[in-house]
């Protein structure tokens, strides 16, 4: 089993924060297989909010065959997410939100992998109803 991992922000920074390169080398070599192999992707959008870590931010320049650029169907899903599930996006936020294009990209993804072999990964609360897990969960982007 090929396990496909669509990465949000969250689990970038989290990464960064918990596992730095420097005392985890053999964490982000491993991380970095994973993309290379096109088994951990993210939509084009969540290399943009990465903005307050420059380790990451050369990261994923260095790494991006990692981010995706969503086909038409896939922005039409996103807008489609965005006006179904406004509270997912913050009002007032004058950077990019990436958080509707990952579930398009995970709804994407779901409809070429057999069941149970796509994960979201983010660190946002499941029992929110503004965040990726509840609004993946009420989409095609979960199981």
């Amino acid at each position: 089993m090929a396990w496909r991992y669509v990465l949000d922000t969250s689990a970038l920074i989290d990464l960064d924060a918990f596992y730095p390169k420097s005392r985890f080398p053999r964490v982000w070599k491993s991380f970095t297989k994973l993309v290379k192999d096109g088994r951990a992707v993210a939509p084009e959008q969540v290399s943009d909010e990465v903005i307050k870590s420059e380790f990451l931010r050369k990261w994923c320049k260095i790494n991006k065959s990692m981010f995706i650029k969503l086909n038409k169907d896939s922005l039409d899903q996103a807008s489609k997410i965005s006006n179904t599930h406004q509270a997912l996006i913050k009002q007032n936020r004058f950077r990019p939100q990436a958080d509707p294009f990952i579930i398009a990209l995970a709804i994407y993804l779901r409809g070429s992998l057999p069941k149970d072999e796509l994960i979201i990964i983010t660190h946002e609360n499941s029992t929110k109803h503004d965040k990726i897990p509840h609004v993946a969960s009420r989409t095609k982007a979960t199981g």
